[in-house]
């Protein structure tokens, strides 16, 4: 099993993420939420707010990992995370590997589906991966940054 770093360890890294996603196995499509729901917590932490800190999150290669899709996100996940920041986009983020030939739509009904397609951020849609609306943000550090502003 993969222990995952700390909440504060800015070594915490979308190559990480992989790096367990690709030890679970069969398991990997259920537990890949999860583990970029924590990737997103550290990214979202105050000691990672500045663009050299969440470029050292997205700037390592994450292995390739057996389901397409998986690839496709992690790369638009990096993607979107240095347009906001305003840092390059790293050079991995945008070899063949880390698109899908074919459009994947989530969703079960055709208008969650259609919901999808409308609501999907640029980064994955380029890549064929239509999930919805991204936002790659969490709010679970606000209380740390209201107490480290005002006190």
């Amino acid at each position: 099993m993969c222990v995952l770093p700390p909440m504060t360890n800015p070594r915490r890294s979308l190559a990480k993420v992989a790096e367990c996603i690709a030890a679970l196995g069969e398991r990997a499509p259920t537990e890949f939420v999860l583990y970029t729901k924590e990737f997103v917590d550290e990214l979202c932490h105050p000691d990672n707010d500045p663009p050299q800190r969440k470029a050292m999150m997205i700037v390592e290669k994450p292995r390739a990992l057996a389901i397409p899709w998986m690839n496709a996100m992690l790369a638009a996940m990096a993607e979107m995370i240095a347009e906001r920041a305003g840092i390059p986009v790293p050079d991995w983020a945008n070899e063949p590997e880390r698109f899908l030939p074919e459009p994947l739509v989530f969703g079960y009904s055709p208008q969650s589906q259609a919901m999808a397609i409308e609501l999907t951020p640029p980064a994955f849609a380029r890549r064929n991966l239509f999930c919805g609306q991204i936002t790659l943000y969490t709010n679970r550090w606000e209380i740390v940054r209201q107490r480290r502003s005002t006190g």
